[in-house]
């Protein structure tokens, strides 16, 4: 059985077999014939994961002169479920996904409670700071930030971008899944391919920047990750902590 909704010039076709949603499909307003695809998976009656046949994704974009000292350009990266200033635990870590442009270096930074970063003094489990990652080439890294130095004390905000190593000419950077992640397993999603999201973002003047919720229909995200399988997600309801 077919069921259609339309809301504002937003048409979505939900697809059912016995009883039970199995698939979506959203075509965006303006008749620009973009279809986004989802598909749920169920354990018996229950639903636990949805498949999705698109992305949206936080990136950021410039180009930076060379010329007026190092660049600096970065944007502020949403709470998601969690509130600000955030009480780390331990067990704590950061999970995100980033790729960068050719000669782009950066990541993810967070502010401490105390007036002091995380720049420069924090390596990912690949051994890459934090906030420079070297692999660029647009090629999709999963990195990990350990929390376990900063246990007791609080990260009032965090952010993405590109640093000072970058080089000159064109630059950019796309963010996506980034969560906090405990050893117990408690998940807080920040982000984690929600639409429509415009980061506040800061820039020397030596550089342009634009940032963006970029979206990639089902053709464009497999060009992207280079895989037929874009994106399953466990459905859940995450879990928050109080915060100090």
């Amino acid at each position: 059985m077919r069921v259609y909704k339309n809301v504002g010039g937003d048409k979505t076709s939900y697809i059912y077999f016995g009883g039970q949603p199995i698939a979506e499909a959203h075509e965006h307003r303006g008749g620009s014939g973009v279809i986004d695809w989802s598909d749920y998976i169920y354990a018996g009656s229950r639903r636990i994961a949805k498949h999705d046949a698109f992305e949206d994704d936080l990136m950021v974009t410039g180009n930076y002169t060379g010329q007026n000292g190092a660049l600096t350009a970065w944007c502020n990266l949403p709470t998601g479920s969690s509130s600000q200033p955030y009480l780390v635990r331990a067990g704590d870590q950061i999970n995100w996904r980033q790729a960068e442009s050719p000669g782009t270096r950066g990541g993810i930074y967070a502010d401490i409670g105390d007036g002091s970063n995380t720049t420069w003094t924090t390596y990912d489990t690949d051994g890459q700071l934090t906030n420079s990652d070297t692999r660029d080439g647009w090629l999709w890294v999963s990195r990990t930030f350990n929390l376990a130095s900063y246990v007791g004390r609080s990260i009032t905000s965090l952010h993405f971008g590109a640093d000072q190593n970058t080089a000159a000419g064109s630059w950019g950077i796309v963010v996506n899944d980034v969560v906090i992640r405990n050893n117990d397993g408690t998940v807080i999603p920040l982000y984690t391919s929600q639409p429509g999201v415009a980061p506040g973002c800061y820039n020397t003047s030596n550089t342009t920047i634009d940032s963006t919720a970029r979206h990639l229909d089902g053709l464009q995200a497999q060009t992207c990750h280079s895989s037929l399988t874009i994106k399953s997600s466990l459905i859940f309801n995450p879990s928050t902590q109080g915060m100090g």
